[in-house]
């Protein structure tokens, strides 16, 4: 995370993958200026995504599973007429 400062102005929207953190400890993560969305294993330190959006793209987590993966979905809303899903898969 401390490499990211650095260039995390020029960042819109930072997937990372294999976080090896608890569900519990999620929340503790943060980059100011961006809201984060993740899966962890639930009690457990293995695996695991999380995803940081700019929060000014007004960003919304979309339910989105699949049974072998783990994944996020977060749809940004540009406009009314344009809208961009950002799917992250591990």
């Amino acid at each position: 995370m401390r490499s990211l400062s650095n260039d995390v102005d020029k960042c819109d929207v930072i997937i990372l993958s294999e976080i090896n953190i608890p569900d519990y400890e999620c929340p503790l993560f943060c980059i100011e200026g961006f809201e984060m969305f993740s899966f962890c294993q639930r009690g457990s330190a293995k695996g695991g995504i999380m995803m940081f959006v700019k929060s000014e793209l007004a960003a919304k987590d979309v339910s989105f599973k699949i049974s072998s993966c783990e994944s996020i979905k977060v749809r940004l809303n540009f406009s009314k007429r344009k809208l961009l899903d950002v799917i992250a898969v591990y």
